[in-house]
């Protein structure tokens, strides 16, 4: 697919000193679309698979990421264009949970000699080719790509902030704050630590979009350490999405009793998992500019 019309498109590398915040914001969002749009036009042609759905959500994802990157430096777009999307992108999710914690519980199950469950069969959901097509996200889209094209600058720019200090400043506060958090990881209720796990994601993606600012080394070093706390995370998520949709689904039978008790000790065991990585991240210091 041709997206030379996402213009200006310059590489992400292009993000140092003294590029402006509408300039920088630009080009971090049509880097995103490129992932989006591409996505997107598999599934509207419904010549698409589960990889398909997944990449869209990760591109949907990380243009949240970058929007609130920028949110407070630069002008970012009218909020109602996040609308369609937002709901496209919840409307993934719910088709990559019943495929994904589905095969999750198959091989739990398998993994601790348990009986095979017999699951209900997956609630009907609209065709997502036909939620991509719609002109509500469509729409949404085209105003994104305008949006690359032609910028939004701030009438009054915050002062004294340039490029490197606004990124340093901010990835170091969402660092500090992950730290708090997952500082106190035992006490935390399930929807906290799974805001935990997206805050992560967050700090990743950020670092990810403006990395040429920061040392490669110390990069490459801290994304390594994010990319391990994320996915420990997301077991740790997958294991209670899992454990809760069983127990609702199903009815209470030997077999089920058998099966949520095992997924229960998975989940405590990568919960402790979670927390000793936590521990870990806790002594590790933001990244900072040389």
């Amino acid at each position: 697919m041709d997206l030379s019309f996402l213009n200006p498109k310059l590489p992400l590398d292009a993000l140092k000193p003294p590029l402006s915040a509408d300039k920088a914001l630009r080009i971090v969002v049509g880097h995103c679309l490129e992932s989006i749009v591409l996505n997107a036009g598999k599934l509207a042609s419904g010549d698409f698979g589960d990889e398909q759905v997944h990449q869209l959500r990760v591109g949907l994802r990380r243009l949240r990421s970058a929007l609130h990157l920028f949110e407070g430096w630069a002008a970012l777009p009218e909020p109602a264009v996040m609308v369609p999307l937002n709901r496209l992108f919840r409307h993934l999710g719910v088709i990559r949970d019943q495929t994904v914690l589905r095969a999750l519980l198959r091989s739990l199950l398998r993994e601790a000699g348990a009986p095979r469950l017999t699951l209900p069969a997956p609630k009907a959901t609209p065709d997502p080719a036909l939620r991509v097509r719609s002109p509500e996200v469509q729409g949404a889209l085209l105003q994104l790509i305008s949006f690359v094209s032609k910028g939004a600058p701030l009438a009054h720019p915050p002062q004294g902030n340039a490029l490197d200090v606004w990124m340093d400043k901010r990835l170091a506060r969402w660092h500090r704050h992950i730290q708090r958090e997952g500082s106190r990881f035992a006490h935390l209720s399930e929807s906290r630590r799974h805001a935990l796990r997206k805050r992560v994601k967050t700090l990743r993606y950020g670092v990810e979009f403006v990395s040429v600012l920061f040392p490669p080394r110390e990069v490459s070093r801290y994304l390594k350490q994010l990319h391990k706390l994320q996915d420990g995370l997301g077991r740790y998520v997958d294991l209670s999405l899992t454990l809760n949709w069983l127990e609702q689904a199903l009815p209470a039978a030997p077999a089920t009793t058998l099966a949520t008790t095992w997924l229960d000790i998975r989940r405590e065991r990568q919960g402790e998992v979670c927390a000793e990585m936590l521990a870990r991240f806790k002594k590790k210091a933001p990244l900072r500019l040389s």
